[in-house]
């Protein structure tokens, strides 16, 4: 079923729900689980509450303090901080890649089968497409740094990872750097950098060297999506491999999300994970 602007009030619902029974509890931000919609975490750093499901499908999703750029069968929906929809456009094509990492002229979407950047310009959506990248490559991160910028990450045959900044008024690659030593899966957070390969994660500075290290024990491909300003959601499609990254001053601290039981408002945990 398509998201639609349509979905105020059943969103604005489900949330003053999840808001009642956590009065007294912070809000971390919104996850989308694999097979259980999106749903709000509470607590503090490392123990979590996973609230009632705030919406059922969604395929892919991204979050900030500011709202949340969601997609569902070929919706794009740009939605405030309690989920009201701002703006939907349709999308043709294969599953975007999207991000929300501040205000909502932050919201930007990869549509890998047409090579088509779609951002937020404060006002609607707007697409643009991008030349110059060969189709054997894959873009793992997408950010739009400013209003006439955007950064991708795309990863290469050999497993190296370059960063692109496009243009987001012609489409064309203004500069492409490779990213000192970025193999597997990378993603772009602020100055720094995660990678993924072989259960461990990561973080470097965007000159290369290793800031921290983090064992993740994934068996299958990890994706990694915004969970609020300060924290990241990392999983696999897999069913109970949920990790969320919370960011604290200069360092990374990873603890496991338990998974959410269906017919219970809420469920404790947040195992850390030890970081080398």
């Amino acid at each position: 079923m398509k998201l639609s602007l349509t979905l105020p009030i059943c969103l604005g619902f489900f949330v003053s729900l999840a808001a009642n029974c956590q009065v007294a509890t912070p809000s971390v931000g919104y996850v989308r689980y694999a097979n259980d919609g999106v749903r709000g975490i509470y607590g503090l750093e490392g123990n979590y509450i996973v609230g009632r499901s705030v919406l059922a499908a969604a395929e892919t999703a991204s979050f900030s303090d500011a709202g949340g750029l969601i997609y569902n069968s070929g919706s794009l929906v740009l939605a405030d901080p309690k989920l009201i929809a701002l703006s939907t456009t349709e999308i043709e094509g294969s599953e975007p890649i999207v991000r929300l990492d501040g205000g909502v002229d932050t919201a930007i979407a990869w549509v890998p089968s047409s090579h088509v950047l779609v951002h937020w310009n404060g006002k609607s959506f707007v697409r643009t497409a991008v030349s110059g990248i060969a189709g054997e490559d894959a873009v793992t991160s997408v950010r739009k740094l400013d209003p006439s910028t955007a950064s991708l990450f795309v990863l290469k045959p050999d497993s190296t990872t370059v960063r692109y900044r496009v243009s987001l008024q012609t489409g064309e690659l203004e500069s492409s750097t490779a990213v000192p030593n970025a193999f597997g899966y990378a993603f772009e957070s602020g100055d720094r950098v995660l990678c993924f390969k072989e259960g461990k994660l990561s973080v470097l500075s965007h000159t290369g060297e290793t800031l921290q290290m983090l064992p993740v024990p994934a068996d299958s491909s990890l994706s990694i999506a915004q969970v609020s300003s300060r924290c990241l959601h990392l999983s696999t499609k897999k069913p109970g491999q949920d990790w969320l990254l919370h960011l604290d001053g200069n360092d990374f601290h990873l603890y496991r999300l338990p998974a959410p039981k269906k017919g219970i408002e809420s469920t404790n945990g947040g195992a850390s994970e030890s970081a080398q």
